[in-house]
């Protein structure tokens, strides 16, 4: 279980701080135990009530400063998610956002600026699902890295290029 204050990462909604438990708030027979969650950035929500017991959605500790260092120096090394029909990319970009894992953002992030590269080059437009992608990814990406590293979330891509050059991401 999480504690009060920590700051978690909840799926693919970004990045929440544990502000509290409380039984649930539809079925007082209910006696799961929820996490109350406020969002670390400006979102949809003022908070949200999450089980403890989740199956569903993946929640975990966001990294820490060392780790997400370590990351950012390996996001050369990490493939783009290459799927070329658009029907299936998009399957495929959503079975992997569901990981809620770094390495996945990165890849649709890459993925995602080489469809924009060949879509210039051949003078066609990006699908908007690739773009939505893209976006949902990088809120991941950049929200959890700038809670580790302690910067704002608009910093995190110019700390990004800092430490590993531009073009990598």
């Amino acid at each position: 279980m999480f504690n009060i204050g920590e700051m978690i990462v909840y799926g693919t909604e970004g990045v929440f701080c544990v502000s509290d438990y409380a039984n649930s708030p539809i079925d007082k027979h209910d006696e799961r135990v929820f996490y109350i969650l406020k969002p670390a950035f400006a979102g949809e929500c003022s908070f949200i009530y999450a089980p403890s017991e989740n199956g569903r959605i993946k929640m975990r500790a966001v990294i820490s400063v060392d780790e997400a260092n370590a990351f950012i120096k390996g996001i050369p090394n990490i493939p783009s998610l290459e799927v070329e029909q658009e029907k299936k990319r998009r399957q495929a970009y959503k079975d992997a956002m569901n990981d809620a894992d770094l390495d996945v953002f990165v890849k649709i992030i890459k993925a995602v600026r080489q469809k924009r590269e060949d879509c210039v080059k051949n003078k066609k437009k990006l699908s908007e699902s690739d773009t939505d992608y893209e976006k949902k990814a990088k809120f991941c990406l950049y929200g959890e890295l700038a809670i580790a590293l302690g910067i704002g979330f608009n910093e995190v891509e110019n700390y990004i290029v800092s430490m590993i050059g531009d073009g990598h991401i």
